[in-house]
C-alpha cells in the first residue's frame, strides 16, 4: 500500500540533550501532541505504549514501539496495531542554547478515486496535528516546562 508524509522542522531554544530527553519521556506526550489525552505504558513491551486520541468526534487508540533511538539524535517510533504508520523525530544541535527538532510521520494511505478525497483530509489532519504539536514542544521547553 502506498504512503503519504508530513513533516515539519522547528528550531527549538534549547540544548538538544533538554529537548531530546523531553520527547523521549514518552509519559509527556500527552503535554505537546496535539489530539492525544491520554497515555498508557505497556509492561509486557518496556518500549511500547498506547495514545487515547481525539480528532474531532472520531477517538481512537494508537500503539507505538520505539524502533530505534540513538542519544540526543533521533528517535524511531513504529505503529504496532495494524495501521504500518511511523513517527521519526531527528535532533540536530543548531548552538549551544537551541536545536532543530524534525519531525516527520508516514501513514498508509488508499488508491482509488474514491479514496482520494479521503487521504487529502487525512493529509490536512496529519498537517495540522503535526504543526500544533512542533508549536506546543516549542513552547513546553522555552517556558521550562519540563
Amino acid at each position: 500500500m502506498p504512503s503519504d508524509v508530513v513533516s515539519v522542522s522547528r528550531i527549538v531554544p534549547a540544548p538538544v540533550h533538554v529537548v531530546f530527553d523531553y520527547v523521549f519521556d514518552y509519559e509527556k506526550i500527552p503535554e505537546w501532541v496535539a489530539g492525544v489525552s491520554g497515555y498508557q505504558r505497556h509492561e509486557d513491551l518496556p518500549e511500547g505504549f498506547t495514545l487515547e486520541m481525539s480528532i474531532g468526534a472520531v477517538k481512537h487508540q494508537v500503539t507505538l514501539a520505539t524502533e530505534s533511538w540513538i542519544r540526543d539524535t533521533s528517535i524511531g517510533l513504529v505503529e504496532t496495531s495494524g495501521h504500518d504508520a511511523r513517527v521519526d523525530v531527528d535532533f540536530e544541535p543548531v548552538r549551544a542554547d537551541s536545536c532543530r527538532v524534525a519531525v516527520r510521520i508516514s501513514y498508509p494511505v488508499r488508491e482509488g478515486l474514491l479514496a482520494r478525497s479521503a487521504n487529502v483530509a487525512g493529509r490536512i489532519i496529519a498537517r495540522r496535528i503535526i504543526d500544533s504539536s512542533a508549536g506546543r514542544l516549542e513552547r513546553r521547553i522555552a517556558t521550562g516546562s519540563n
